[in-house]
């Protein structure tokens, strides 16, 4: 991966943390709104401890790029970071005096139970961010319109759509759709879309699971 595949401008025009899009929707398929939140937000001014910022900034001289111009932080999320360059950045987790490298739902159910993240409260997108970083976004199989796990539906239009975080006594779940294209020919209402909706359950324990469902949406005015 190199700064340049990961400019600042990481134009999300999909998802919250989407960072590709497809340069020409598939035929049929509804081009999509500007995305509601552009990108996620880290906290301009918190800051990483001393030793997790050296730990930081020497992975990345390591790797080549030298010493980031800016280390900013999430709320919420213990640890994830955004590292600056003059020309692009990189997101990641240290925790526990390391980077996280580790992969896929267990490596981010370890994280989450370690923070104890669901107290925390954390923003929908950052969460959402730091299931992309340690590669535990649902497991979808690229689709049309849709590409990568990344690219769930987060837009200004139909918000019904757009990633939702419940929280209760019980755990949490995470609720993703990902709007598929039209196929086929005529239909008696050609707004009515196919959603893969994806629910990834938080219990207790962390232990986290993806669970898949399709449903119909209806993307016309109301």
């Amino acid at each position: 991966m190199t700064r340049t595949a990961l400019v600042v401008a990481v134009g999300l025009a999909l998802a919250a943390c989407s960072k590709t899009s497809p340069s020409t929707p598939a035929s049929g398929s509804m081009v999509a709104p500007a995305a509601a939140d552009a990108s996620p937000a880290p906290t301009k001014g918190s800051r990483m401890s001393p030793a997790d910022e050296a730990i930081i900034t020497k992975h990345y001289e390591q790797k080549g790029w030298g010493k980031p111009l800016e280390i900013l932080t999430f709320e919420g999320v213990p640890g994830m970071y955004k590292v600056v360059y003059s020309d692009g950045g990189d997101y990641g987790v240290v925790h526990g005096g390391k980077l996280l490298e580790g992969k896929g739902l267990d490596a981010a159910g370890a994280y989450m139970r370690d923070v104890k993240l669901l107290a925390l409260k954390p923003a929908v997108r950052d969460l959402t961010m730091l299931l992309d970083v340690l590669g535990a976004l649902p497991p979808i199989a690229p689709t049309g319109y849709v590409a990568s796990p990344d690219q769930f539906y987060n837009h200004t239009k139909n918000p019904e759509l757009n990633p939702k975080l419940e929280l209760g006594a019980g755990g949490g779940k995470l609720v993703l759709n990902y709007l598929l294209p039209h196929r086929g020919g005529a239909t008696p209402n050609a707004n009515l879309r196919t959603v893969m909706r994806w629910t990834l359950a938080i219990p207790p324990d962390y232990k986290l699971s993806w669970r898949e469902e399709e449903t119909k949406f209806d993307v016309g005015p109301p």
